[in-house]
């Protein structure tokens, strides 16, 4: 059995290890030059390409690998969920990768709201579209606003009174049309020109935490929740994590309920998952999900550290149809933290 891994990054080093371990033979399509010898070396076969683009992928698969062979495609990047689900399903693959509408409810930021209107976890959120004078009826307070597709924070501004607001939808404006190319292939909706519209949320002032779950045939099981620290406002980036995050068990449960409600919603049945909450006010609210291993490919390596549950085996075993419970058994109790 073939496991086709599209896009690299060093820090899933494990990643490869995984594979191995579990007996997978490793193709690795990439558009980096400078692949890590280390990681060359875990792979069976590899090919360097321009772009990541369907047609020319087909072809190095049909070329170089025997069509009785079992290939499943699966990806380390966010960008290319899409591009992945397509050839999965080009090949007619087994593997339990994630829906092409669980992906693009995800990564579309309006879909998502939408798909969780009758929940608590949704902030107050408007839009801006193009020539509208007023994303709100009324200013409440700080808001956040967003492109409808992104990542890592990119194009996010806060804005702390109604005086910024158009600066700051300029500017993130400007940011998404920059990296329109690396999200166009996440809009299947087509009701908004997701280039020049923005989210409009209200700010919650709390703290943030991340759960990672895991959903296989027996369902959805809660692998741990990471406390975050953040850069002081108007950033957004992570500077600390901590696993298990050191929170009361009343917010513990909650965390845990607002998880597997959200993925029960979204009809979320296989692989791992990485939620971001804000919690104030006796409120959890959803920030964003990741169809991944944790943010950053950080709070999977926490996971494994604090309790010994190997994630990232268990969700290439998921991906191939074997069995993954036996990857998912605490082992240990320990406190794990990153700077």
């Amino acid at each position: 059995m073939w496991v086709i891994v599209l896009g690299i990054n060093s820090q899933f080093k494990r990643a490869f290890h995984a594979a191995r371990e579990l007996g997978l033979h490793v193709f690795l399509i990439t558009a980096e030059n400078n692949v890590p010898d280390d990681i060359k070396n875990l792979t069976d076969s590899m090919k360097v390409v321009k772009d990541y683009e369907f047609g020319e992928i087909v072809s190095i698969i049909k070329r170089q690998l025997p069509d009785d062979q079992i290939t499943l495609f699966w990806t380390l990047k966010d960008q290319l969920l899409p591009l992945t689900n397509k050839l999965n399903r080009y090949f007619d693959s087994p593997a339990k990768f994630y829906s092409g509408p669980l992906i693009s409810i995800c990564k579309n930021k309006l879909m998502l709201r939408r798909a969780l209107e009758k929940t608590p976890y949704n902030p107050v959120f408007n839009l801006y579209v193009p020539g509208q004078k007023n994303p709100f009826s009324a200013w409440s307070g700080p808001k956040v606003i967003k492109p409808l597709l992104g990542y890592s924070s990119i194009g996010v501004e806060m804005v702390t009174s109604e005086q910024q607001v158009y600066s700051a939808i300029e500017r993130s404006l400007s940011v998404l049309e920059k990296i329109s190319h690396e999200v166009k292939s996440f809009d299947f909706s087509h009701e908004y020109d997701v280039c020049k519209t923005l989210l409009v949320e209200d700010y919650i002032d709390g703290e943030e935490y991340s759960v990672e779950i895991f959903a296989n045939k027996d369902g959805i099981k809660c692998l741990g929740i990471c406390e975050k620290s953040k850069m002081p406002p108007p950033y957004f980036e992570e500077i600390s994590y901590c696993m298990p995050g050191r929170l009361k068990q009343s917010l513990c449960d909650g965390l845990k309920s607002a998880a597997m409600k959200i993925a029960e919603v979204l009809d979320f049945r296989s692989g791992m998952a990485h939620l971001e909450f804000k919690c104030s006010d006796n409120k959890i609210i959803l920030l964003d999900i990741g169809l991944r291993l944790g943010g950053g490919g950080l709070t999977h390596e926490l996971i494994h550290i604090s309790s010994g549950i190997d994630a990232v085996k268990a969700v290439l075993a998921e991906l191939c149809g074997m069995e993954s419970n036996q990857y998912l058994i605490e082992k240990r109790k320990d406190i794990a933290l990153l700077y």
